[in-house]
């Protein structure tokens, strides 16, 4: 069976578009230091990095759910602090332009809250890359599934004509569920699990030829 031709990217943001990774682990950090606890390096974030959010911070110590909010809140005023001084991934910007050129649309979907996600979106001047810019209802619970869900269902795209870039195991276990093709970009919040079979990008410039190459095959 040919495989449908991509009609339309689902971007994720943090850590894929926005090179926020250091910032994450700072974030962290000051707040396991400020519950006692001993902080992560890059390296360890990565490792452990995970969804759902909740069993990520207990793995890190926050195990309670007072201890958990408290967490999550010192985590949310150190990112926000410093969120708008964070750069995109080197060659983002290149890489949605060339998306565009080759016809396909494109759309950001966030487990940021959508306020947020606004916030963090307006330094980088994108909005003419994407027909949606979409976060989620609540910052302690998000479901990035849900969203990326009812945009399908308003666009009327089969799944199969969809490629999701993301860069955790969520990102993927989503595009699994959905139907959706997948490709992981290696330098996000988390460290790609060995053995997965989606294409995996060390810079994001190698979308493109992997999106040329499918729009060929179709």
């Amino acid at each position: 069976m040919t495989t449908p031709a991509p009609r339309a990217i689902i971007w994720d943001w943090n850590g894929t578009l926005l090179d926020d990774v250091d910032l994450c682990v700072a974030s962290l950090a000051t707040a396991m230091t400020e519950h006692g606890l001993e902080p992560l390096d890059r390296e360890a974030y990565r490792a452990r990095f995970g969804w759902p959010i909740r069993d990520f911070y207990s793995s890190v110590g926050f195990v309670t759910d007072e201890a958990f909010t408290a967490g999550a809140n010192h985590y949310l005023e150190f990112f926000w602090a410093g969120v708008a001084a964070v750069p995109l991934q080197p060659h983002a910007r290149e890489v949605l332009q060339e998306v565009a050129e080759l016809g396909l649309r494109q759309v950001l979907i966030s487990a940021t809250r959508q306020d947020q996600l606004s916030r963090q979106l307006a330094p980088h001047d994108l909005g003419g890359h994407f027909e949606a810019m979409l976060g989620v209802m609540e910052a302690l619970d998000p479901n990035k599934e849900h969203v990326v869900t009812r945009w399908l269902s308003r666009t009327g795209l089969a799944p199969g004509e969809v490629v999701m870039v993301g860069d955790t195991n969520h990102d993927e276990e989503i595009a699994a569920r959905l139907g959706t093709a997948f490709v992981r970009f290696a330098h996000g919040a988390q460290a790609p699990t060995p053995g997965t079979d989606s294409p995996l990008l060390d810079d994001l410039r190698d979308l493109v030829p992997l999106l040329r190459d499918r729009l060929d095959q179709a």
